[in-house]
């Protein structure tokens, strides 16, 4: 006989989740700045709002992102197998029903924004859905040797926690044994806090140049109510008026040469943003000599390969694979990026195809016309119309 209590108390313990439906998952979407207890889990970088408002906000961080994620894995993808036609069509359905494309795309954007990016795979006894979570509301959790224990999310008051196995961890360019990725921001966020500041700073010193500074002079002996009288005449001013006084007061106008030396200095500060970004944007390509911006576009094609090979994979290993395996499948299909590249036909090689039978009439003109022949339908015969 079973027992009753059994459920209460899978309940209670916390194996069992009544509120979670099996296609919806456990994670919380809804975006909140969440602190957990240092024994809660290893505390994540305290800049990720930080990252997150830079990307917004600032155009070069913004470019640099959104550029490296178009040359990673906007290119979209394809996949292929070398005998089993079924785990293919397993994957690429799964695929087309979570959106794998633009999820992959979202996924490199926070993992080179926050330094991670977290996707939960929903179901409770096979992989159903994949869901990201927001990188600024998880914490991973380890034990004192480094071994990973899960995961902990907390959105406002609510809180969740993960096994290691339902959760998807992409992190780019982790340090040591860190437990969380380095955001591409992270090298040059003080330097463009820096740039950031400059920019306030200019403003203000074209305001103060737009309007100088003047010293009025009184004459000695003028009372304190003689001189308050005349600020407040100039308070009434239009911006585009001068002062028409009798009294015997003079001028005098403090000039400031505007060519300030700050050319090397900003010059070297754009320099250290574009090295940190690993990005070769317009701005640096513009200015840049042929030979150093062949190199730079090496090295961020050879940067873009590491990002791809390491998604591919992670992709390969965590979805793909527990897909066709619940399937009583071995092969793992291959995620390939790119487009499937059609294979030129040769008018001579459907011919020959058409001759040996290998290729209907019908088959042989559709792909004439799609190789750019003209094709007009037969027309019936003057002999054929006569016995009708």
């Amino acid at each position: 006989m079973r027992n009753p209590f059994r459920k209460l108390f899978k309940i209670f313990s916390g194996r069992v989740r009544e509120d979670a439906a099996p296609d919806e998952g456990k994670g919380i979407i809804s975006s909140s700045k969440g602190i957990f207890a240092e024994t809660e889990g290893e505390a994540p970088p305290p800049s990720l709002e930080d990252y997150e408002r830079l990307y917004k906000t600032d155009g070069v961080v913004n470019s640099a992102v959104e550029q490296t994620v178009a040359e990673s894995v906007g290119v979209g993808y394809y996949t292929t197998v070398e005998r089993v036609q079924r785990a293919k069509k397993i994957v690429d359905d799964f695929a087309e029903k979570v959106g794998l494309d633009q999820l992959m795309i979202n996924v490199c954007r926070d993992m080179l924004v926050y330094g991670n990016a977290y996707v939960e795979k929903v179901g409770k006894t096979r992989l159903e859905s994949l869901k990201l979570l927001p990188a600024t509301s998880m914490r991973v959790v380890r034990n004192e040797r480094g071994k990973l224990l899960g995961y902990k999310q907390k959105v406002g008051t609510r809180e969740v926690s993960f096994k290691p196995e339902e959760i998807i961890h992409f992190k780019f360019t982790p340090v040591s044994s860190s437990a969380y990725g380095l955001s591409m921001i992270a090298p040059v966020y003080d330097t463009i806090n820096q740039l950031n500041q400059l920019d306030k700073n200019m403003l203000k010193i074209v305001k103060r140049y737009a309007s100088p500074k003047i010293i009025w002079k009184f004459a000695s002996g003028a009372s304190n109510e003689e001189m308050n009288a005349f600020a407040d005449f100039l308070d009434t001013l239009p911006v585009d008026r001068d002062p028409i006084i009798t009294d015997n007061v003079t001028s005098e106008v403090i000039t400031i040469d505007p060519r300030g030396r700050f050319e090397n200095y900003l010059a070297m500060l754009n320099e250290k943003v574009q090295t940190g970004l690993k990005t070769p944007l317009l701005s640096y390509l513009r200015n840049a000599t042929e030979a150093s911006a062949t190199v730079m576009l090496e090295y961020y094609k050879e940067r873009i390969e590491m990002i791809r090979r390491y998604m591919k994979r992670t992709v390969e290993r965590e979805v793909f694979e527990p897909l066709v395996r619940d399937a009583g499948l071995s092969e793992t299909p291959r995620l390939n990026w790119g487009q499937v590249e059609e294979p030129e036909l040769v008018v001579a090689d459907l011919l020959k195809a058409y001759e040996l039978g290998g290729v209907r009439t019908d088959e042989l003109r559709k792909n004439l016309v799609k190789m750019g022949w003209t094709l007009w339908e037969e027309e019936e015969s003057p002999a054929a119309a006569s016995e009708d």
